[in-house]
C-alpha cells in the first residue's frame, strides 16, 4: 500500500465510512459492499470499514490496528474501525476503537460465529452490535458457553481443528502484528490453578490409578471466571499505569530519569495495544507483566534513576521479582523464580502455583504450550527486555 492508496481510503470513509480493496471486489460484490454501507450509515456510532489484505512486511498494513491508527491521525476521526486480519480464512474481523473499547472485538467474534465464510455479512452485524448498546463481554461469554458449534470454532481456527497441544506440549497458533508487535494467540485458554496440595500416593493396589479431567462444563465456568478477573485486573493496572505517566512530573535535563519514563511509556503503550485488540488469556498475563513493569520504569524515572528491567518468577509471572535462580529439567531451563516456588523447584517438585492454561479442556503449565513469544521468553523472565521480545518477534 503506498501514500495514494491510503489517502483514497481515507476520502472512501468520509464519504460513506467504507472502503474495499479493488483486488477483493470478486469475493465482495456491489451488493455487499451496499448492505454494509447500510448498516454503517443506520448506526449511531461512527463506524468504520477497510477491507484489504494485512500483510507483515508492508509498513502501512502489517496490521489492521496500525492501518487504523495512521487513518485516525490523518483525519481525526474518532468511532470503530473495522477490517480484515492477517489470517482472514479462519479468524474474525479486527475492531479497533477511538477513544478505547476493550470490548468492541467481541462483536466481530459473534458475528464470525454467525457468518463464518462471508466477510460482508460479518461487517454488517459487526457495526449494528457496535452500535447496540448491549454488553458485548456477557453476550460473548454467554454464547461460547451455550453453542457448542461456537467454541469449537474458536478451537479449530486457533489450533488447527482442535490439535492444540501434541505431546511434547507445542501447540498450534497464529501470530497476528500489533502495530509491529507479534503475539501468540492461543484462545480456549485460561489461567486457572488455584493453591493446592499434591497427594501423596496411596498403598500399593491391583487397580490402575484414575486419571482425573474437569469436566468441560467446570473447565468452561472457571474459563469464564477467570477471564473476567483477569481481564479487570489488566484493565484497571494499565490504566492506572496511564494515569500516573500524565501526572508524571519529568526533567529533560536528567537523562537517566528521562530513558526510563521512555520504558514506562514503552510497556503502557504495548500493553494499551494488546487489551484494545482481539487477545487471550495468555496475552492477558503479558499485559499485566508489561503493565507493572511499566509501572516500577514509571517509580525509578521520579527518582531520577535508570531502570534496568529484572526478571520475573518463571514459573509463574505475577508472583513477581525472581528471587534465585534454579535448574529445571521439564524443559531444560535455568529458571529465575521467586522464593516458594524455588523451594519446591529444588525439591524436584513443580511449584503448587504454576501459571497454567486450560487447552483440549485440561490444564497444562504454560512453558509446555507453544505461546510464542509469551513461553520463549517466559513472560521476560529468560528475556528481560520483554518490549524487544515482542517487538521482533
Amino acid at each position: 500500500m503506498d501514500d495514494a492508496t491510503l489517502a483514497e481510503i481515507e476520502s472512501a470513509l468520509g464519504q460513506d465510512g467504507v472502503w474495499v480493496a479493488p483486488e477483493l471486489r470478486s469475493e465482495i460484490s456491489p451488493q455487499d459492499e451496499h448492505a454494509v454501507e447500510q448498516a454503517v450509515a443506520g448506526s449511531g456510532t461512527p463506524t468504520f470499514v477497510v477491507l484489504t489484505e494485512m500483510e507483515y512486511a508492508d509498513p502501512l498494513t502489517g496490521s489492521f490496528d496500525q492501518l487504523a491508527a495512521l487513518i485516525h491521525d490523518d483525519t481525526g476521526r474518532d468511532g470503530y474501525y473495522l477490517g480484515l486480519p492477517v489470517e482472514p480464512e479462519t479468524l474474525p474481523l479486527e475492531v479497533t476503537s477511538f477513544p478505547e473499547d476493550l470490548d468492541a472485538y467481541q462483536a466481530a467474534r459473534i458475528a464470525w460465529f454467525d457468518h463464518p465464510e462471508d466477510v460482508a455479512a460479518q461487517a454488517a452485524e459487526s457495526v449494528e452490535l457496535l452500535d447496540g448498546g448491549t454488553d458485548l463481554s456477557a453476550d460473548y461469554d454467554q454464547r461460547v458457553e451455550e453453542d457448542p458449534r461456537a467454541a469449537q470454532m474458536i478451537q479449530d481456527a486457533y489450533f488447527g481443528g482442535g490439535d492444540s497441544a501434541d505431546e511434547d506440549g507445542s501447540a498450534g497458533g497464529i501470530w497476528l502484528g500489533v502495530g509491529g508487535v507479534v503475539v501468540a494467540l492461543l484462545v480456549l485458554a485460561v489461567v486457572f490453578r488455584a493453591r493446592r496440595g499434591r497427594r501423596r500416593p496411596v498403598a500399593t493396589t491391583s487397580r490402575p490409578t484414575p486419571t482425573f479431567a474437569l469436566p468441560a462444563t467446570v473447565v468452561r465456568s472457571v474459563r469464564a471466571a477467570e477471564t473476567r478477573a483477569r481481564e479487570e485486573q489488566a484493565t484497571r493496572e494499565v490504566a492506572d499505569l496511564g494515569e500516573a505517566l500524565d501526572r508524571a512530573p519529568l526533567d529533560p535535563e536528567l537523562t537517566d530519569a528521562y530513558d526510563a519514563w521512555q520504558s514506562a511509556l514503552d510497556h503502557y503503550e504495548l500493553a494499551r495495544r494488546i487489551l484494545d485488540r482481539s487477545h487471550t488469556p495468555a496475552d492477558v498475563v503479558g499485559a499485566i507483566v508489561l503493565g507493572r513493569r511499566g509501572a516500577e520504569a514509571l517509580r525509578a524515572a521520579e527518582r531520577g534513576r535508570r531502570w534496568v528491567p529484572g526478571s520475573p518468577c518463571w514459573f509463574n509471572p505475577l508472583h513477581g521479582g525472581s528471587v534465585r535462580t534454579v535448574t529445571w529439567t521439564d524443559p531444560e531451563v535455568e529458571a529465575p523464580a521467586c522464593a516458594d516456588c524455588a523451594r519446591q523447584a529444588e525439591k524436584g517438585e513443580e511449584p503448587t502455583d504454576t501459571l497454567e492454561f486450560v487447552a483440549d479442556e485440561a490444564t497444562r503449565a504454560y512453558f509446555r504450550l507453544d505461546l510464542g513469544v509469551w513461553s520463549r521468553t517466559g513472560f521476560g523472565a529468560l528475556e528481560p527486555d520483554l518490549v524487544a521480545a515482542l517487538t521482533n518477534g
